[in-house]
């Protein structure tokens, strides 16, 4: 809900906030610079999945991009250089589109098929919330902070999830490992105390 509330909030904002970085830009300036993260999220995302797959780890794959993002955000507040902007809006553009594939396979990883389709739903209806939530919330901060509240408390909500996430005890492979005993020795598996859920 956090990372998915600090996306939502900078793809509404973003664009007019990037306007501000300078007078001399045009609507079309903002625009191609508004494409300069995604263009390097094209090229971040399929390969920090594909190494997610291989690593067969979820979490700190799902952790470290949001906590770039955060870093990116930081930088677009308290740096006053453009070109460290530019390069903080690529961490964010980079962290918050690389998080998605490794932070949407832990669900099917931890979860029974039953339950799977439940709590997809679920968590998309706390990030929907979170996204008109933090909208709302960021009016009220632009007009007493300007830019730099925004970006801090995006910065905030990334730093939050990495927390969050970091907390959690997550593991994938004990789980899988359970998961193809429980499939193949039924019999030995029938005490359902030895399941680590």
């Amino acid at each position: 809900m956090l990372i998915q509330a600090a996306a939502l909030a900078a793809n509404y904002w973003l664009p007019g906030l990037v306007k501000g970085f300078s007078a001399d830009f045009t609507d079309t300036d903002v625009g191609l610079i508004m494409s300069i993260p995604f263009i390097f999220a094209m090229f971040s995302m399929p390969w920090w999945g594909w190494h997610s797959d291989k690593k067969n780890e979820r979490k700190w794959h799902a952790a470290l991009p949001m906590f770039l993002a955060g870093c990116g955000f930081l930088m677009i507040a308290l740096v006053p250089s453009m070109s460290l902007r530019m390069l903080g809006l690529t961490f964010y553009g980079v962290g918050i589109l690389s998080y998605y594939g490794p932070y949407w396979a832990l669900p099917s990883a931890l979860l029974s098929p039953s339950g799977l389709a439940i709590s997809i739903a679920f968590i998309n209806s706390c990030s929907s919330l979170g996204g008109f939530l933090i909208n709302k919330s960021l009016g009220f901060v632009s007009t007493h902070y300007g830019a730099t509240g925004i970006f801090i408390v995006e910065a905030i909500l990334c730093f939050a999830a990495v927390a969050v996430l970091a907390l959690m005890k997550i593991d994938v492979k004990k789980k899988k490992a359970n998961k193809q005993m429980l499939y193949h020795e039924p019999d030995k598996w029938r005490n359902y105390e030895n399941y680590v859920y």
